[in-house]
């Protein structure tokens, strides 16, 4: 019973928990800032300058943007993380490589268990899972680590080997040596013999360990993965590789990788000691980039083609207003192109700006075209209207008298009564003197919701209702019938 109560206690906290972060986040979103978020992407197809020139005029046009309290600009290193992800390991593959573990746990565990429930026929069984770890490894290539698979042909080669089936063990534990060349066998649980012949194999390897590659890739930066491990970026070289076949991949964010596996041999070499390798990646096509794009060509604002790729780079990045800068040298200067693709709209909007032929000329032109596009992305509040209060003088009411004057009668008491009576009922209350208030009828503004505590206080009252009722449905109901049992010592 203790461990239901506590069980249900904690429920009831989390949808507590849940219901305080729900309103907490409506509250967040409803008060979020108004700055405006932009982002500013090089068009390079059909620019004449160079790389050096149009990143210089990539920095001007962001530090001009950047001086704007009210705007926030993408930087370019931010941009590529969002637009050219690298794909990242699914919680699928992680469950895969989470089994492969076990698989290899369960054979090495089968294999140095000698006086164990198999003994002899251990070999056999290892190899049955550890055949199970290599199937599912093909499916996670990409993924496997090093290590993983490293020890995955150790284990194979050695029960292979135990098998007395010489060529498959030689072959497993040569792709292991090729993996990792400096790795020693962990002490203990492996026979001696099986040590011995690793060990020796290994040193044979490792001296005729006389090849290197030098591979260089356009772009340049791609990763070099040499065997599954990574070795660093182009342009590289791996050295001291032994003869076999050897895995290497070529990687980078944005383009398709390239994988193959190369044979090192005498007879293939023809002699030589040394390769260069060139290899030109291909883009990737579901890279959201503007490669190969003409944005700047007649009829391009009207292609749906360039406008669904403008719209999923804006819906990727979340930002209000995209901007294409491409820049041109002329015969009278230099001149910046803008292309502005706009939240909400399927269109493109162009802009030239003339720059002039001196960096000054070019820093002015460009501060006065980003204060220009600051006032419409982000439009300064009018002043408030101020107005005068008109104030109203209370008029005294006019004494009427009920009836007309007469002589003075005699003083009488009766008529010191009848004219005290007379002139309470003509004397305004408070004094002749006192004015009236008046009230303001000029039109209020309306406050916003988001303002009012009375609609946060009810949100968060009925948020904790309905967790309240949800806890109360899923709380499990007592028993008819509870028996408690106390136990008193004796």
């Amino acid at each position: 019973m203790g461990d239901t109560s506590m069980c249900h206690k904690s429920m009831f906290q989390r949808w507590v928990l849940l219901a305080l972060c729900m309103c907490v986040v409506t509250l967040s979103s409803s008060t979020a800032d108004a700055n405006a978020r932009v982002a500013l992407l090089p068009v390079e197809t059909g620019s004449n300058l160079s790389s050096s020139d149009m990143a210089w005029t990539m920095r001007l046009v962001g530090w001009a943007f950047r001086r704007k309290k009210r705007i926030n600009v993408l930087s370019q290193q931010t941009i590529d993380n969002i637009l050219l992800s690298a794909p990242k390991m699914s919680s699928k593959d992680r469950f895969v490589i989470q089994f492969m573990r076990k698989y290899l746990k369960k054979g090495r565990t089968i294999y140095e268990d000698r006086q164990g429930l198999f003994r002899n026929k251990r070999f056999r069984y290892s190899l049955v899972a550890l055949k199970k770890a290599s199937k599912l490894s093909k499916k996670v290539e990409r993924w496997v680590p090093n290590d993983l698979m490293r020890d995955l042909y150790i284990y194979k080669g050695l029960n292979y080997l135990g098998l007395r089936k010489g060529q498959m063990a030689r072959d497993f534990l040569m792709k292991s040596i090729a993996l990792d060349p400096q790795h020693r066998l962990p002490p203990g649980g492996i026979p001696s013999q099986a040590r011995s012949y690793y060990n020796v194999l290994r040193n044979w390897i490792v001296k005729r360990a006389q090849y290197k590659i030098t591979i260089k890739s356009v772009p340049a930066g791609a990763k070099v993965f040499y065997n599954m491990k990574y070795q660093g970026k182009t342009p590289y070289t791996v050295e001291d590789i032994p003869p076999g076949r050897h895995l290497f991949r070529i990687s980078k964010v944005g383009y398709l990788p390239w994988q193959r596996k190369a044979n090192f041999s005498p007879k293939q070499l023809k002699g030589r000691k040394s390769l260069s390798v060139t290899l030109v990646l291909k883009r990737d096509p579901k890279a959201l980039t503007l490669d190969g794009i003409p944005l700047f060509a007649k009829g391009a604002g009207i292609d749906p083609l360039i406008l669904d790729r403008l719209e999923a780079i804006q819906k990727k990045l979340r930002v209000k207003q995209l901007y294409m800068l491409q820049a041109r040298q002329t015969k009278t200067g230099r001149i910046l192109k803008v292309a502005i693709f706009k939240k909400g709209r399927r269109e493109i909007r162009y802009k030239t700006i003339p720059m002039g032929n001196t960096r000054s000329n070019y820093r002015a032109a460009v501060i006065a075209y980003v204060n220009a596009e600051a006032r419409q992305l982000v439009p300064t509040a009018p002043p408030p209207i101020v107005t005068r209060r008109r104030t109203r003088v209370a008029l005294q009411p006019k004494r009427t008298l009920r009836r007309p004057l007469q002589p003075e009668p005699r003083r009488t008491l009766r008529t010191i009564r009848r004219r005290r009576v007379r002139t309470a009922a003509l004397t305004p209350v408070g004094g002749p003197t006192r004015r009236r208030k008046v009230k303001d009828r000029t039109p209020s503004k309306p406050v916003p919701l988001y303002q009012n505590g009375l609609f946060w206080a009810a949100t968060v009252g009925g948020a904790l209702v309905v967790a309240g009722v949800v806890v109360a449905v899923t709380l499990p109901k007592p028993p008819e019938t509870a028996t408690l049992i106390v136990a008193v010592g004796q």
